[in-house]
């Protein structure tokens, strides 16, 4: 219910959108029509989103309620899991409302992205792993389903052949082997063919030539920080670890969940941050996994269990850590945005992307392409080439795209265009706005960063109805600009230069 109330959709989440279309309209697999660019890394979530579009479902709806039915599936999960191993029904009850009411679950259950279906999938895993280890096949499938799902996915196999090395189940370890390698060799190949690469584009722009450690450990002690382990709630922790090391040999049913949810959480932190993550730790990190971390948590409790002291300090432990989270998310970095506020900045109203999309009619014809810093809604709705700033569906990312200095960069995307990629493409249309500014008003001036100072573009400003503007950069010159005026006054000054405007006959007057 609180999902549900929250609902919400991602800039980032139009991204697989566009795709899902272009791939059911027969234009490819791919964020522009005819570009064999993976420009997504949730394959998995496309294919299900496909069925939905192929019957006229809105995407937006859609994506949020497999989401929130994913999110469901965790919960009755965790509730399964929790029993099969014998704890107590206060313990079980305890982890099912931390869960449910974890800001994280909550948040990342809808968005438009595949979040709370890949951590449904991890709470899967390792529910099947613990209760029925001998469904090799079934556990094979689902490891494949989570590299589909996203490309740390893949890392949780790890966990699952040490675990049958670790119990010595030789014979099953191979049956593992013999079934996981080729499905994920198949699905690498067809990668291959189709792509030309076997990693995806999205993926690629975040480790190509970027020095990840840089950025890795303030990652990761964001991460223990937002998760509360600082403060009173890391002193409160410190009896608990105590109490697990006394109480490991007598651990009976909670020894096995509670290692192995361990080990996920410890292969998942390690992924992200060497793959670079960025400051979205909720969503990098904790929330694929919140699932598995609520087992862990009610193994602790469980294991302080024997002692009702120790019990209510384990129970009151973990539920300071919880309202700290909800209560007081920290940013992760002081130049980054606070979660609530850069939640507000992602989020996408449902007619946003058309807006976007009528106002670029008023410029563009086809054939031209864009380069946005918001590819996501600024694609959708529209058949126009659009290249994202960031490399994330571009076709060459290393000679395009330079790497931001760490200063700039951290927190950050990794990479930006460089003045040559655009001059060589020559965009119509780089980095649009549409606001309230009118013409008059200068976009590079004296407080501008150096790198904006430095284009050598044209900015445009075009009203567009409604008190708004489209402002952009462009590659095209003022001849070209000038023959465009026809459906819409159109005006233009290079950087600190004067202000040309272009009246066309059937101009729209500004209100």
């Amino acid at each position: 219910m609180l999902a549900a109330y929250a609902a919400w959709t991602c800039d980032d989440a139009l991204i697989t959108f566009r795709c899902v279309r272009n791939w059911l309209a027969g234009d490819g697999l791919g964020f522009n029509p005819g570009d064999r660019v993976e420009s997504f890394s949730n394959f998995l979530f496309v294919v299900l989103l496909a069925p939905c579009e192929l019957v006229g479902a809105d995407l937006f709806t859609a994506a949020n309620v497999l989401g929130i039915a994913a999110t469901a599936c965790q919960l009755a999960l965790l509730v399964w899991l929790l029993a099969r191993c014998d704890m107590p029904l206060v313990v079980i009850a305890f982890a099912a409302a931390l869960l449910a009411t974890d800001r994280v679950a909550v948040v990342w259950a809808t968005g438009g992205l595949e979040t709370a279906v890949h951590g449904a999938l991890v709470l899967a895993v390792l529910a099947l792993q613990l209760e029925q280890p001998q469904r090799i096949r079934t556990l094979a499938g689902l490891h494949v389903a989570l590299a589909a799902s996203r490309p740390e996915g893949i890392v949780f196999a790890i966990v699952w052949f040490a675990h049958l090395a670790i119990t010595r189940r030789t014979n099953e370890l191979r049956r593992a082997l013999n079934w996981f390698l080729p499905l994920v060799a198949l699905v690498l190949a067809a990668r291959l063919l189709y792509y030309g690469e076997l990693l995806a584009n999205p993926y690629r722009a975040k480790v190509d030539g970027v020095h990840t450690l840089e950025f890795g450990p303030g990652y990761a002690l964001a991460f223990l920080r937002r998760m509360g382990l600082y403060g009173v709630a890391a002193l409160a922790s410190v009896p608990l670890v105590v109490l697990a090391a006394r109480g490991w040999r007598g651990g009976g049913r909670v020894r096995a969940p509670l290692v192995l949810a361990t080990a996920m959480l410890v292969v998942q932190l390690a992924a992200v941050i060497a793959s670079g993550g960025d400051y979205m730790t909720d969503f990098r990190l904790l929330a694929p996994v919140v699932g598995t971390y609520y087992v862990a948590v009610a193994c602790l409790a469980a294991l302080a269990w024997r002692s009702r002291t120790l019990a209510l300090v384990a129970l009151a432990t973990f539920t300071a850590g919880h309202a700290y989270r909800q209560l007081a998310p920290a940013p992760v970095f002081a130049t980054a945005p606070p979660p609530a506020e850069h939640k507000q900045i992602l989020t996408i109203a449902r007619d946003q992307a058309n807006q976007f999309a009528r106002a670029l009619a008023t410029f563009t014809q086809p054939g031209d392409a864009v380069l946005a810093d918001w590819a996501g809604y600024m694609a959708y709705g529209h058949q126009l080439r659009v290249v994202d700033a960031t490399g994330l569906v571009s076709t060459h990312i290393a000679r395009d795209f330079y790497v931001r200095p760490a200063d700039e960069r951290l927190p950050g995307h990794a990479r930006w265009p460089t003045i040559e990629f655009m001059r060589r493409e020559r965009f119509a249309v780089i980095f649009p706005k549409l606001n309230t500014r009118p013409p008059e008003d200068p976009e590079i001036d004296e407080h501008s960063p150096d790198r904006r100072r430095d284009y050598p573009f044209l900015h445009v400003t075009i009203f567009v109805g409604d008190g708004r503007y489209l402002r952009f950069f462009t590659a095209l010159d003022a001849d070209e600009l000038a023959r465009r005026a026809t459906h819409a006054r159109v005006c233009f000054r290079p950087a600190f230069g004067a202000l040309t405007c272009i009246p066309p006959a059937a101009a729209p007057a500004p209100h």
